[in-house]
């Protein structure tokens, strides 16, 4: 049997969220993540490995055309305009009144975050920002989900009653 292996410390981040989305997560979200804080700590985890796997691909694609300091320009450009558009599509969330949630993210998804994506000078400019925008698109990612599975139990329910 082997050992369990040493339990990666985390820090705990406050994230500042509009009660627009508190209360999308509230009717999205509960139920499947049993706080608030989980739900976060989960968006956040989750848009950081897309966002990593967007871009690698993003770099095989301009791996074709540019090389060197060019491909790294080129990707971190890319990457950022594609961070601008999700932070400008999840824009109603922006509302005035906010609610802290804590989010417990490890050290080494911290250092991917600043290092990949977060720039004072970039599109996103602080981790409130780069929270948000992970918390709106698992909202959305849970939306269409909800929608589907509706849409399935609605479509199995109505062949019940035809029987």
């Amino acid at each position: 049997m082997l050992k369990s292996v040493r339990k990666e410390p985390t820090v705990k981040k406050v994230i500042n969220l509009s009660d627009d989305m508190i209360s999308e997560i509230d009717h999205l979200a509960i139920g499947i993540y049993s706080t608030r804080s989980e739900f976060l700590t989960e968006a956040i985890r989750s848009f950081t490995r897309q966002r990593i796997n967007h871009d690698r691909a993003l770099i095989d694609r301009l791996s074709k055309e540019y090389s060197g300091e060019r491909l790294s320009e080129e990707a971190l450009e890319s990457s950022q305009r594609s961070l601008k558009k999700l932070r400008e599509r999840y824009g109603r969330y922006g509302g005035e009144e906010r609610t802290p949630i804590s989010a417990y993210i490890t050290a080494y998804q911290l250092d991917c975050i600043f290092s990949c994506f977060v720039f004072p000078d970039g599109e996103v400019r602080n981790l409130q920002e780069y929270a948000r925008i992970a918390a709106a698109s698992e909202l959305e990612t849970m939306r269409a989900e909800r929608e589907y599975v509706d849409s399935l139990i609605h479509r199995i329910s109505g062949e019940e009653i035809l029987e």
